[in-house]
């Protein structure tokens, strides 16, 4: 089942939300979510973002109370995909917010000079460091989907190390007529590029549905795909819909906060006590003998 969103989904999306020139409002948390109020509140996960369609209850956390005195209120000057890359910027001028998708996802705040101000997780590699008062620096970026060049990489493979996510990769392949396991060097080159820039032109008109596999959503995606053909759909007027119908029941199902620990906690106490109590109705027998013979020891004692 689907839990993060690709390139592709994140490039459809950013067409379809409108929010240059728009106010930053209140922003709050829910769970390890954040709510931001733009023209409605925008979700943004650790994997994914998408605009709710139903209310989600509030929460205050540290993260939302830094973002509010930075951001509330700022006019939102660009909200843009870098590349082809799962990272998303929202520009207010002198605050930008980074939100990066990949692994266990990220949060930054920077100033205008692209300071940070605040990161969700700080972290090191070798090529840049996230951490308060350095300078924010994308990662290796995916500029564009470059399919030039020779490689001993199969299809697929050589397809996703080139930006492709998998299933776009595989459909890729199916509009050429191209086997997944060609070695790459043996592909028909053309054939798989025409097929690629096909599956481009049709996002610029997205015919946003969730997937369904014996009854259960495993994907949601803005055009048809052939890897899906023979599957039952559910289609929508935007993939912004599309995307709050097939998140929002995950985000819900997942959401961890004290009360549902709580609860779960009680829960698997009541099956403890149920297993012991069905063990004693089930060795009542032995249960009476033994106390019998206890108050005879007692009596002759």
């Amino acid at each position: 089942m689907k839990d993060s969103l690709t390139n592709v989904d994140l490039r459809v999306l950013l067409g379809e939300l409108d929010y240059k020139g728009k106010h930053i409002g209140r922003i709050a948390s829910y769970g390890s979510y954040l709510k931001v109020r733009i023209r409605g509140d925008l979700l943004i996960g650790p994997k994914f973002m998408f605009p709710l369609l139903e209310p989600l209850p509030t929460e205050h956390s540290r993260e939302s109370q830094i973002l509010n005195k930075h951001l509330k209120g700022l006019r939102v000057r660009d909200f843009y995909q870098k590349g082809w890359d799962r990272i998303v910027v929202l520009d207010a001028g002198d605050r930008k917010l980074v939100l990066e998708f990949f692994h266990r996802g990220n949060v930054i705040l920077t100033d205008g000079e692209w300071k940070v101000i605040y990161a969700r997780e700080e972290r090191e590699w070798r090529h840049r460091k996230i951490a308060r008062g350095e300078e924010y620096r994308f990662p290796p970026l995916i500029e564009s989907i470059d399919l030039s060049g020779d490689s001993d990489k199969r299809t697929v493979p050589f397809l996703v190390s080139r930006g492709i996510p998998p299933v776009y990769a595989e459909e890729v392949c199916a509009r050429a007529g191209v086997s997944p396991d060609v070695p790459w060097s043996e592909a028909p080159k053309e054939d798989v590029v025409r097929a690629w820039e096909e599956i481009v032109k049709e996002l610029e008109d997205p015919n946003p549905q969730i997937v369904y596999k014996d009854g259960r959503p495993v994907d949601v995606v803005p055009i048809d795909l052939l890897v899906y053909e023979g599957l039952e759909k559910e289609r929508f007027t935007t993939f912004s819909e599309a995307l709050a119908r097939y998140f929002t029941p995950l985000i819900l199902g997942k959401k961890e906060t004290p009360m549902r620990a709580q609860v779960a906690a009680m829960e698997e106490a009541a099956k403890e006590l149920r297993l012991i109590g069905s063990t004693i109705l089930e060795n009542i027998s032995f249960f009476d003998f033994l106390l019998s013979e206890v108050r005879k020891a007692s009596k002759g004692g």
